[in-house]
């Protein structure tokens, strides 16, 4: 081998490692088409953070700036998905299955809540206590926050008269979510809500932060998207989650990119491996580039 081909693949090598380091650094990447001049962006949300985030880089919202279409995940309007919850009868049997103490706790935890507790099944009890204490503990909100990250993009979009388009609606989103769930007995919440009460009085106690998911992996940018692991080798629940879900998308995302300049916003989940948003664009001919957001 000659010098200059050496150097050649030396370089190759070394760019190639900067922009695999480089593109673990963002959530945001460029994505153009060969056949037009259209520029689209892909957003990679963590679901429980907060519009701060987002105020915190600028790059994103110059990206939104640029495009005309703003695409998310589902619509996220809190009126409606408490529509259907207040039509139910109050039915569970929370108080008698975790005890006074415990209820006590849960209703102080959730007492600004707009559900009637009576009414929830026992997966929505978990749930919101999870996210609950996420927000707390976490330090999610910042003062002035009012919405979390995808709505945020959501209401931002809107005030800046852009057209949105959804991937799913409510009623998809669910359906997936009861797939991965198993249904489960009020008995058998017990442990489960327990575990998070137990997290919420350590926390009370200490006022230490213990939510590295979120301070410590998203919020520091130590997601790994892993581009090149093989989707099969995922649990039958991520495969449903991410690789089913982005299929799906991947019917009407490449349209709408080749139409307009659209910004995509989605879970950042479902940019990692060879099944992702990512790879799965870039297989169909569009450069997909990371953009810097620091």
């Amino acid at each position: 081998m000659n010098k200059l081909s050496f150097s050649i693949m030396l370089t190759g090598i070394i760019l190639g490692n900067v922009m695999t380091s480089f593109s673990q650094q963002t959530y945001l990447w460029k994505v153009t088409s060969k056949n037009n001049d259209k520029v689209s962006y892909l957003f990679g949300t963590y679901h429980k953070t907060s519009e701060s985030f987002f105020h915190k880089y600028p790059a994103l919202e110059e990206a939104l700036d640029h495009t005309e279409t703003v695409v998310t995940e589902v619509e996220i309007k809190k009126k409606d998905l408490l529509a259907p919850i207040h039509l139910r009868t109050p039915t569970n049997d929370l108080q008698n299955t975790v005890g006074a103490k415990d209820y006590a706790l849960i209703t102080e935890i959730l007492h600004k809540s707009d559900f009637d507790l009576r009414k929830l099944y026992p997966d929505e009890i978990i749930g919101l206590l999870q996210n609950k204490f996420d927000e707390l503990n976490c330090d999610l909100f910042f003062p002035g926050d009012k919405y979390f990250l995808d709505e945020y993009v959501q209401v931002l979009s809107e005030s800046k008269n852009k057209e949105t388009v959804y991937l799913e609606t409510v009623d998809q989103q669910k359906d997936y979510i009861s797939q991965t769930n198993q249904a489960i007995s009020w008995k058998s919440s017990k442990t489960y809500i327990s575990l998070i009460l137990k997290q919420y009085r350590k926390y009370q106690k200490s006022g230490k932060n213990t939510c590295p998911m979120v301070t410590e992996t998203y919020l520091d940018f130590k997601y790994k998207y892993q581009l090149d692991k093989d989707c099969s080798k995922l649990s039958n629940n991520k495969k449903l989650m991410l690789q089913q879900r982005n299929q799906q998308w991947m019917q009407v995302l490449p349209g709408l990119i080749e139409s307009k300049n659209t910004f995509i916003a989605a879970g950042l989940g479902h940019l990692f491996y060879n099944c992702g948003i990512i790879q799965q664009l870039s297989a169909l001919g569009y450069n997909v580039e990371p953009v810097a957001m620091q």
